[in-house]
């Protein structure tokens, strides 16, 4: 175990997710999203509240232990306020932006591993200021919301009804390709699903779109 009462390969997960706040623009990054859910899977087991919430506590912790003990985290700003950004105001704020469609959800659903690499690369890719005035917020979350689901064929084919913000959503991601199945609850339910589409003659697939 490590200072901050993790094992060590959920240790380095958490120091490469560091690295990732701390120096990247942003970018897609498969090894960000590996590291993430490496996290989830040593928090499932836990009944301390939701894995992002913890995970955002290990991450301030093992930052702590970084900024005194690796000369590559001498300078934390960026890092510490994604940070705080992420945990404090946009994931609450998604929650509430998005209260009509996901009243019936809990946090842990939502919140998956996968979910909350996008929301990283959502704030870094918005970049600074990073003190998470409303406006910074507004613009991150316009950023996830990059998917609009089932619309009435009347609705898709007219010119007059433009899609209103509250209808753009992030969906949640349980798979990702080159990373696997997300940890959760779900997680054994989608193994299987995939391991059956793999199996399907290609044919059938593409008939089924």
């Amino acid at each position: 175990m490590s200072q901050t009462g993790v094992s060590f390969d959920s240790r380095s997960a958490i120091e490469q997710v560091l690295g990732y706040l701390n120096f990247s623009s942003g970018s897609h990054d498969l090894q960000l999203l590996k590291n993430l859910d490496q996290v989830y899977r040593s928090l499932e087991s836990a009944e301390a509240g939701p894995a992002w919430k913890r995970l955002g506590e290990q991450l301030v912790a093992e930052l702590d232990v970084l900024e005194q003990t690796n000369a590559a985290f001498r300078n934390t700003d960026q890092v510490r306020a994604v940070i705080d950004l992420a945990m404090h105001r946009v994931l609450p704020q998604y929650l509430v932006f998005h209260r009509d469609i996901f009243f019936h959800q809990d946090e842990s659903t939502l919140f998956n591993s996968f979910f909350l690499g996008r929301v990283f690369e959502a704030i870094l890719q918005q970049g600074a200021p990073w003190h998470g005035h409303d406006a910074a917020v507004d613009g991150i979350i316009t950023l996830l919301n990059d998917y609009i689901g089932y619309r009435p064929v009347a609705t898709l084919e007219s010119q007059k009804l433009e899609p209103y913000p509250h209808e753009w959503l992030r969906p949640i991601p349980l798979f990702v390709q080159g990373v696997g199945v997300a940890a959760g609850r779900y997680a054994e339910v989608v193994q299987r699903a995939i391991e059956l589409l793999r199996g399907t003659d290609e044919d059938v697939l593409r008939q089924r779109c």
